[in-house]
């Protein structure tokens, strides 16, 4: 039998940590994308009304499915009516409730009630996060009594489907239009909890510089890119000090280029930058507001200056990242509207550098193209920061992070499966390869194939809710069968030696033979690589 308070507290956390996704989510949107954001209504309790029907969605799903509402589901909706009403309703109140509300949210398709993660790219790295929540409230409310009908994993099984199916667009959309949300009507003789009474909007952080710093250092990889960012704070940590005593200093260009494949940190790394300037004192906010072509090229002449230098008021005070910054001047084609953009764009780089930061990024032969046929963007923009694509064991690092924030942990037999898919992805990438991005959609189906495999299991402990299997991690049929027998590369995190082990040493405890430390092999390459 399942511990009922302990079951409860958690199914009362994940309800809250659904809301503060929903909740920072739209925050993040209004404050970092306002052209995202649907005109009319506010868009924090839109989202907000959102979580309010996935919950409810979720928790009457397994309730009806067999037909039966036991004491233990009972006890998990009077912890849901306080968490969307504010009260502890119990009885027939709660019954009423629960009914009334149900006519309403069962109206609703799930695509409706997950569109924010599937349709718009910047909420795209939070699928993880919502997958997570639902995967553990519909098994929490399936397990609460110990005893799990049937018909109960058959509800856990269709609302996995229905969450890989909504969310299985996500993984290729670009930069969408405003959508339209429905604003969902629940029945409340009390006002429903505000959204922002225990998540606070988060605006560009008030970190220190070693904080940042430090941030920067923690991210996996991306060696020249972290050299060429510190080299670039020291040298305006220089300036300041010969400033500060009254020594002539040399102007500071903010304005970037960033090259790199998709999916290697450059966005991410841009958010940092912005959050170090602030920090410095060399921008007031350090915000970051990401665009690209669509953001800045307007349909119809006269149109495109306008809406140019609207991004760029947006940004004022931060950092403008513009990615496929190329496309904006393509040599082979007589692009006014694209051309008009960047000339706007560059003379207000110049006119307001005191107070903007500009990054351009894209492909590494594409953004050379563009700074070679362009002088007087190259003269503005001398400095590039290219990110390498990652290597293996980086693309396993990636996928340790992203278990340690979702709080899962792998099986051996797992853990050497995610070493051999990501290495099978990395030997056939070609310059599409999402690098990071595509690791994330790793993890995310594993997440989805856990569900599946859990919904056919009556009893499951709580750690097998966390435990990827083997077979959870998805196996892509183009990179052949699994290895047999497949030997590793453990290279001494203390004096570097590599020596080539069978892969049954991933996640043990091993002594280095020439240097005598003693580490643990959470992630290596294979032999072979």
């Amino acid at each position: 039998m399942p511990d009922t308070v302990a079951s409860v507290e958690s199914y009362r956390e994940l309800l809250q940590q659904t809301r503060e996704l929903y909740v920072s989510s739209a925050q993040q949107i209004v404050r970092e994308h306002p052209e995202l954001v649907p005109a009319g209504g506010d868009y924090v309790e839109l989202l907000d009304d959102l979580h309010r029907g996935l919950v409810m969605r979720v928790y009457l799903m397994v309730c009806k499915a067999d037909h039966h509402w036991t004491a233990g589901e009972t006890q998990l909706g009077v912890e849901l009516a306080e968490h969307l009403w504010g009260r502890r309703l119990r009885g027939a109140e709660l019954n009423g409730m629960l009914s009334h509300a149900a006519k309403k949210v069962e109206e609703l398709p799930w695509e409706t009630l997950v569109r924010p993660f599937a349709k718009l790219t910047p909420l795209r790295d939070r699928a993880a996060d919502l997958e997570t929540l639902v995967v553990r409230q519909s098994n929490i409310v399936a397990r609460i009594d110990g005893v799990v009908a049937a018909s109960e994993l058959a509800a856990i099984k269709t609302i996995t489907k229905q969450l890989e199916k909504c969310l299985a667009t996500s993984q290729h959309t670009s930069k969408e239009s405003p959508e339209s949300l429905t604003r969902i009507e629940t029945p409340s003789p009390l006002p429903g909890p505000s959204p922002t009474a225990t998540t606070t909007a988060k605006p560009p952080s008030d970190r220190s510089l070693d904080d940042v710093m430090a941030e920067i250092d923690s991210l996996v990889g991306l060696r020249s890119a972290k050299h060429e960012l510190r080299s670039l704070a020291n040298y305006i940590a220089l300036q300041q000090r010969r400033s500060a005593a009254g020594l002539p200093a040399t102007e500071i260009s903010l304005h970037l280029v960033f090259t790199g494949n998709p999916g290697t940190g450059k966005t991410t790394v841009a958010r940092l930058f912005g959050e170090a300037m602030r920090a410095m004192g060399v921008l007031p906010a350090g915000q970051l507001i990401e665009t690209d072509r669509s953001g800045l090229v307007a349909e119809f002449a006269g149109q495109t200056g306008p809406k140019t230098n609207r991004k760029i008021d947006e940004a004022l005070g931060g950092v403008l990242f513009i990615d496929e910054a190329y496309s904006l001047a393509d040599a082979d084609s007589p692009d006014a509207y694209g051309r008009e953009a960047l000339q706007t764009l560059l003379k207000r780089a110049e006119d307001d550098r005191a107070r903007l930061s500009v990054v351009l990024a894209g492909y590494p032969d594409e953004m050379t193209r563009l700074l070679e046929t362009n002088p007087g963007l190259a003269s503005r923009f001398s400095r590039t920061l290219h990110f390498d694509d990652y290597d293996p064991v980086e693309l396993c690092q990636i996928f340790g992070r992203l278990m340690d924030v979702h709080h899962y942990r792998l099986t051996r037999d797992a853990r050497r499966r995610v070493v051999e898919a990501v290495h099978g992805m990395h030997c056939q990438r070609d310059r599409q390869f999402g690098n990071g991005r595509a690791v994330r959609n790793l993890f995310e189906k594993a997440i989805l194939r856990m569900a599946n495999r859990l919904a056919t299991i009556a009893e499951l402990s709580d750690e097998g809710l966390v435990t990827f299997e083997a077979d959870d991690i998805p196996w892509d049929a183009g990179l052949g069968e699994p290895v047999a027998q497949a030997s590793v590369r453990v290279a001494c995190p203390s004096c570097g030696l590599t020596k080539t082990a069978d892969a049954g040493v991933l996640g043990a405890a091993v002594k280095c033979p020439q240097c005598g430390c003693r580490f643990e092999v959470e992630w290596c390459g294979l032999a072979d690589d």
